[in-house]
């Protein structure tokens, strides 16, 4: 991480990103579609809240390194536009590809941080 961050902003930032990342993933028009396909696979509502878990894990780390609260205001994005296309493009390439995929890959590759450089 650059920077210095109180474990309390970190954990706010991560609480905001959990309940926003769940409610558009649960919400999400492909969720139907993914929970078909992968429902079993990860052990149904358990896995889709495992896979939030690690989506807001990857959302707070990436905020964490490219200046906390500031993260979004220097890419030029808002924080629900992050939320999302990162939605989006899990769950849709998800089904696309029929495989689970790493939340920080996608993340990293989102459309609107394409010109921020996101951390593995």
């Amino acid at each position: 991480m650059t920077g210095t961050y109180h474990l309390g902003e970190a954990q706010h930032q991560f609480t905001q990103n959990i309940a926003a990342i769940s409610a558009e993933f649960h919400t999400h028009r492909l969720y139907n579609a993914f929970y078909e396909t992968f429902g079993e696979m990860i052990d149904g509502f358990v896995g889709n809240y495992e896979l939030c878990i690690g989506m807001a894990e990857a959302l707070t780390d990436w905020e964490l390194d490219n200046g906390g609260i500031m993260a979004y205001e220097n890419a030029g994005v808002s924080w629900i536009e992050v939320v999302e296309n990162f939605v989006e493009d899990m769950l849709e390439r998800s089904i696309e590809t029929e495989g689970m995929l790493n939340p920080r890959t996608v993340l990293r590759e989102i459309q609107v941080l394409r010109t921020v450089e996101v951390p593995v």
